[in-house]
């Protein structure tokens, strides 16, 4: 005969004791040839025929149940008086240990652990089981996060209900009160599946909110409000629960029978479509961290897979914009072409040297065309201003695909053509611009500064030429050239006197000049 002390039960070698209490004794042990751990649950021979009929009970309905959803037996025998049964040691913790320490485990992880529990009970109810004690000291979870069903200790099968009349008598309550629906208080016995369905729904309740819908102290009080359905919903704590747990929450719980689901496969649906936007690993994973953790946690907020693939989403455009920005200006600084694509791409400066210019920048550009013997189409992003450059005026470098081409130089209305043939080797070019007189044609206009009313006729222009001044129609056209500074005079009756000064660049063959003439007081 074997107790708490031996080594040894049955072929079992005894590793710790787990737990005590009036109804007997649960062990830690080790099959010596199998090496697998068990746990062996041993009943008091001081208990009543009715304990022992239930735990006998309890082993026949185990050994038919093969889920990965239950606790899975091993074994059930007697030795001396004492009556013992093996099952599957599930590494880990019950539920309730968890919810206790994490006072929640976020609405996310909770559904999962729902979700197993209903794959464990559907198996069950397809066994016309009804197991009448759902709560979570009767879930384990496993270290990976295994969610297992135990304890069908007052469990009752349809088939074999006639056989065990004498264990549960009519009119006598079985179960945990805080988890048990009005029907289950006035009869255990009749209870169906619908039962093991609202237990699972205060299951939920709890692992949402840390707390029972109903006290765990029976008094009247608590079965009117179990008989009302009189509790709060966990939306109420905390508004940024997702609805399902509501909905779930109000059908699973409905004090009459006939208005809750009828059986677990619409929980199972409703979970499967709501489970389609997360990653159920991740959340797998999250679990597994409350059970090991010997402390609680804080609940990572789990986001929905569409959400995660957006932010990833707009993270990497944000990584490609930045990439294709770099790209952009390396490839407008030239930098791919004289690195990453040195051997495609062939660097091609000019220089210009010309007579001197006050504003460069404005007037000198340059353009670069396929020479295709047809349409000539522009070479994209090649225009250049010229910039000055020590003694001259260069663009920034232009990197071409070896070929043909033709080169546009355009200074004020001055046009330069050059064909360029690009090979392998950098080209370098030098284009000269000689100094020319050129005569310029002058365009004068005069108005009324106020009412902006032309008075060009009425106003007389005259030119400084050899320290005097002389009207404009007296004087040759051809003495404005390029290169040379006039002053021009604009007087009208009326009004104050203008004087212009300009100087005529070298490639200027057009000035215009529109004077507003200020009234005289």
């Amino acid at each position: 005969m074997a107790d708490k002390k031996a080594e040894m039960i049955g072929n079992y070698r005894v590793v710790e004791t787990v737990a005590e209490g009036g109804m007997g004794t649960v062990f830690k042990a080790v099959h010596p040839s199998l090496k697998r751990t068990v746990v062996i649950k041993k009943l008091t021979n001081k208990g009543s025929a009715e304990n022992r009929e239930r735990f006998k009970r309890e082993a026949q309905l185990l050994m038919d149940m093969q889920s990965p959803y239950i606790v899975r037996l091993f074994d059930y025998f007697t030795e001396g008086s004492y009556r013992y049964i093996v099952e599957e040691f599930v590494d880990g913790a019950a539920l309730d240990t968890v919810v206790h320490k994490q006072k929640g485990l976020g609405p996310q992880v909770a559904l999962l652990v729902l979700l197993d529990a209903c794959y464990a009970l559907k198996y069950a109810h397809s066994k016309n089981i009804v197991h009448r004690d759902i709560k979570p000291a009767n879930i384990l979870v496993s270290r990976r996060a295994e969610v297992k069903l135990t304890d069908f200790g007052i469990a009752i099968s349809e088939d074999s209900e006639a056989a065990y009349k004498n264990v549960t008598q009519t009119g006598t309550m079985l179960g945990t009160p805080a988890y048990m629906p009005p029907e289950q208080f006035e009869d255990s016995r009749k209870v169906d599946q619908r039962a093991d369905i609202y237990a699972l729904g205060v299951t939920l309740y709890e692992m949402i909110t840390g707390i029972k819908p109903f006290p765990s102290t029976f008094s009247p009080k608590t079965l009117t409000a179990i008989q009302k359905g009189d509790y709060v919903l966990p939306s109420k704590f905390d508004k940024s629960l997702p609805h399902i747990v509501d909905i779930l929450i109000k059908r699973m719980m409905h004090a009459k029978p006939s208005k809750r689901f009828q059986t677990v496969d619409p929980i199972i649906k409703i979970i499967k479509k709501y489970f389609r936007s997360y990653d159920t690993h991740a959340l797998r994973v999250e679990l597994a961290k409350m059970v090991i953790a010997p402390k609680a946690i804080k609940v990572k907020k789990i986001q929905p897979t569409h959400k995660i693939l957006i932010e990833r989403l707009l993270k990497l455009a944000a990584v490609l914009w930045i990439i294709g920005i770099g790209v952009f200006v390396s490839w407008h600084r030239g930098v791919l072409q004289k690195t990453l694509l040195k051997k495609w791409f062939t660097p091609v400066d000019i220089s210009l040297q010309m007579p001197e210019a006050h504003v460069l920048g404005d007037i000198a550009q340059i353009y670069f065309f396929y020479d295709d013997r047809n349409m000539y189409p522009e070479v994209k992003h090649s225009r250049r201003f010229f910039i000055p450059q020590n003694d001259e005026f260069a663009i920034k470098t232009v990197y071409l695909r070896p070929g043909r081409y033709r080169i546009k130089t355009v200074i004020g209305s001055l046009v330069l053509w050059h064909t360029l043939d690009v090979g392998n080797e950098p080209v370098s070019m030098e284009q000269n611009v000689e100094s020319t007189i050129r005569s310029a044609t002058l365009h004068i206009r005069t108005y009324d500064a106020h009412t902006k009313r032309d008075i060009t006729e009425q106003t007389v222009f005259t030119v400084y030429v050899n320290n005097r001044w002389i009207l404009l129609d007296k004087v040759d056209p051809s003495i404005f050239t390029s290169g040379s500074i006039w002053k021009i005079q604009a007087s009208c009756a009326g009004y104050e006197i203008e004087v212009f000064s300009l100087y005529i660049e070298w490639y200027q063959d057009q000035v215009y000049i529109t004077a507003d003439l200020i009234p005289s007081n």
